[in-house]
This record gives structure tokens, sequence and C-alpha cells, in this order.
């Protein structure tokens, strides 16, 4: 737990980040991998029917291949479609 606390204290004073992540060519939608895992800020403020109290995470999938291994573990997780806005 208090490793956790540290790291979003770090986190949100921006100790983390460099100058040049402000400037990153991939902090678009316009991603270069096959799929993208992010934490899903916000789904507390969309119609999700599950429970996010320890998190939830954001799975992008930016390409057909990134769909073909998302399809294959799909069956082992929870999983809901949200808009990306």
């Amino acid at each position: 737990m208090a490793y956790t606390e540290l790291w979003r204290n770090i986190y949100y004073l921006k100790l983390a980040t460099r100058p040049s992540c402000y400037n990153c060519k991939y902090t678009n939608l316009e991603r270069v991998g096959d799929i993208t895992i992010a934490d899903c800020r916000g789904i507390e403020e969309t119609n999700v029917d599950f429970e996010y109290m320890d998190g939830v995470s954001l799975v992008l999938i930016n390409t057909s291949r990134g769909l073909s291994v998302f399809e294959k573990i799909s069956k082992e997780i929870l999983k809901h479609k949200i808009s990306v806005e």
C-alpha cells in the first residue's frame, strides 16, 4: 500500500516525466503498436456495470494483428467496449 501511495504521489507531482513527454509524438490515437494498454481514467463516468474500485485497464486495439491477439485472450477477461471520447 505504501508503494502505491508513493508512486501515485510521484505521478501526480509530475516527478516521473521528462520535458520530452509533453511533446511526445506517440501521445495520440495514431498509435504505432498493435495494442496500447493504459489506466482507464474516468471509467466511473461511463455506464459500465462492473466493479472498478481496484482500477480498470484500457486496451486500445490499433491493428489487425492486435485484434487477433486480443481475441485469443478475450474469453479470459472481463471486458466492456467504450467510446474513446
